[in-house]
């Protein structure tokens, strides 16, 4: 407000716009420029609520230090508090389901009470699972006492004990192969290691372009008060930016997306992957595979 306010001033009472235009250009190509290096240093774009919240994290921060507090202890503690397999429930909660479903088995006849639930069998094919590792999962789960899940014929909502167990234990009962454990370690290796230098090489085209920018920035400034004056200089400005934003069209025809600096920089570092992973003979298909049966 401060800054519109002076340059409403100047520009109808001490000055005229042949003073006042190219100043203002120029304020506004440095706010440009601000933008595009707080992007290089922050890696996100400049917007009101982010610039917002990044202003709370640092203060955020600085208070944590000041008063001692436990950050990591803190998350440590929320995290145990939470329903161990997912969601939104509390560890307490989910306690007293599992007590529940033990009682039920308690009071339950003996008759009720067997080694495989053909109910709990068939969910566990309706959900896509073939017949031998739906029953590799049964047993598995017995072998690891998890049996009281499956073992109540009336008592349980079968349903919904599948889906606790499709969400806890997807690949927990998969014996461990260390072959493929050390492969996959490996491959996870060399894809931080191709991800750092993609990284660095879009941080150096982006810093390249900023260069660029920077230069354009001081030749128009110094043509437009040392060699010309804004008259002569103001169309060549408005031509520039008119190229440049024909440029951002082009961009978003052939990639079908807004040209942002987050999204450019995103596009560089899977280009600069792909030629890496190439040029390196890195399995992607392999190390995606083992990346699924890791987690």
């Amino acid at each position: 407000m401060t800054q519109v306010e002076m340059c409403f001033r100047f520009t109808f009472w001490d000055f005229d716009w042949t003073v006042m235009g190219p100043i203002t250009f120029f304020a506004a190509s440095s706010f440009l420029l601000a933008d595009y290096a707080y992007f290089l240093v922050t890696s996100s774009d400049l917007s009101y609520r982010g610039f917002m919240e990044r202003l709370v994290l640092a203060r955020r921060a600085k208070l944590y230090a000041k008063h001692g507090f436990d950050m990591d202890k803190y998350l440590e503690m929320e995290r145990q508090l939470r329903c161990p397999l997912g969601g939104d429930h509390s560890r307490a909660a989910t306690k007293a389901i599992f007590e529940e479903i033990e009682r039920q088995l308690r009071d339950g006849q003996d008759d009720q009470v067997v080694g495989y639930d053909d109910k709990l069998l068939g969910a566990l094919l309706e959900s896509g699972l073939v017949r031998t590792e739906a029953e590799a999962l049964i047993r598995g789960m017995e072998e690891n006492r998890l049996a009281l899940l499956v073992r109540g014929k009336a008592y349980l909502n079968h349903k919904k004990v599948v889906g606790l167990i499709r969400r806890a234990v997807p690949f927990a009962l998969a014996p461990e192969n260390d072959a493929r454990k050390e492969e996959f370690k490996q491959l996870q290796e060399k894809m931080q290691e191709i991800d750092g230098l993609a990284q660095k090489h879009a941080k150096r085209v982006l810093c390249f372009s900023l260069a660029y920018f920077i230069f354009q920035f001081v030749i128009f400034f110094r043509l437009t008060f040392w060699e010309f004056d804004w008259s002569v200089m103001e169309p060549i400005a408005f031509f520039a930016a008119g190229i440049q934003l024909i440029l951002c069209y082009g961009y978003f025809l052939i990639t079908s997306s807004n040209p942002t600096l987050k999204d450019l920089m995103q596009r560089l570092v899977l280009t600069r992957r792909r030629k890496l992973c190439a040029k390196r003979s890195f399995d992607m298909d392999r190390y995606l595979e083992l990346q699924k049966h890791s987690r």
